[in-house]
């Protein structure tokens, strides 16, 4: 059954359009962070860049290129799924390529005076309501804003941005005073 071509080119289709589909978004998500981040950086010259563990990106980008080389040597198996294996390991790769890209935007923040710059955004402090620890195997913090919008970060990158946040508000008593 699985040796049928159109079986092999259904399960291909699905399989490489919902990973290209997923894909896409994430390239998008980083395209539209390079193309924003100069006017950004141009307008704002004291932004502060964090960057929260960069393992996490190089580790995913590590892993694509494993899965499109183990595409090649799977090649060299004798086995009637070879197919099969080069398209799951296909598949791998580029999710790996789409998660190092997404990753690598979601893992920087810049700090400026009046806010932050997450994911192609400004978030002003004025904004930001509360800042909520996430429970559960990977601690995330979660910032809820005053028009309902929520940011989830890392604990790490969270704790640096509700500390700039404390920082603002005690400058923002100081002048009142």
């Amino acid at each position: 059954m699985f040796d049928n071509i159109v079986v092999q080119i259904t399960v291909a289709v699905l399989i490489l359009g919902y990973v290209g589909y997923t894909t896409f978004k994430s390239i998008k998500l980083y395209t539209e962070y390079k193309k924003n981040l100069p006017n950004f950086l141009n307008t704002h010259k004291d932004a502060k860049l964090f960057t929260d563990n960069p393992i996490w990106w190089i580790g995913t980008s590590v892993l694509a290129v494993f899965a499109f080389v183990m595409i090649f040597v799977t090649g060299q198996l004798e086995t009637e799924q070879v197919f099969y294996f080069r398209l799951a390991y296909l598949a791998i790769a580029v999710i790996f390529v789409g998660l190092a890209l997404e990753t690598y935007v979601r893992k920087r923040v810049y700090l400026i005076d009046e806010g932050i710059y997450y994911i192609g955004k400004i978030y002003r402090f004025r904004m930001m309501a509360n800042f909520e620890v996430r429970s559960g195997i990977v601690q995330n913090i979660r910032i809820l804003m005053n028009d309902k919008e929520k940011l989830e970060v890392s604990k790490k990158m969270g704790v640096y941005i509700n500390d700039a946040y404390d920082e603002w508000k005690k400058q923002k008593k100081g002048k009142r005073k």
